[in-house]
């Protein structure tokens, strides 16, 4: 809760200052940021799987984790600013960013780890719904719109199986 209040404070001080993180100083904080390992947290502490060694594993912010998130400037801005490129590059480089965080990720779910399967697809779940959010679109800040048809085509008018 501590890391979670200190990172929280720093985008707050970014925002009042007007400031523009560079990109990975945008990327390490919104990993940090994110509600995802409070919620973590709350979702393991419930099930059997979950040992100290998981807890330990997950304070060590393994590359299974989301990384797409912020609120201050968005990761496309961040790079344009440090490093002058246009909107357009920045998008490049960024999904490129995005395809080898895939990466990680699949790799974390084929090594073999002490940690329990059941975790590692809660993780692999966050970064699916963070691929329908943020691919393409943010439809987490524009959720009237994208984010509204998918709940209803998903809750509301699901198709049949």
């Amino acid at each position: 809760v501590k890391r979670q209040i200190r990172v929280l404070m720093k985008e707050q001080r970014w925002f009042k200052e007007d400031y523009v993180p560079t990109f990975e100083e945008y990327r390490y904080n919104g990993a940090l940021s994110c509600v995802l390992l409070l919620f973590t947290f709350q979702v393991l502490s419930g099930m059997k799987e979950t040992s100290q060694a998981v807890i330990d594993w997950l304070l060590t912010l393994p590359k299974i984790r989301e990384k797409k998130h912020g609120d201050v400037a968005s990761s496309i801005e961040c790079y344009m600013k440090q490093h002058g490129v246009s909107e357009e590059v920045a998008i490049d480089v960024i999904n490129r960013c995005i395809e080898r965080d895939w990466k990680d990720t699949n790799e974390e779910m084929i090594r073999e780890t002490a940690i329990p399967r059941r975790i590692l697809k809660i993780f692999l779940n966050y970064n699916r719904v963070m691929e329908v959010l943020y691919k393409d679109f943010d439809s987490f800040t524009e959720s009237t719109t994208r984010t509204t048809e998918m709940m209803e085509a998903l809750l509301v008018h699901p198709l049949p199986v």
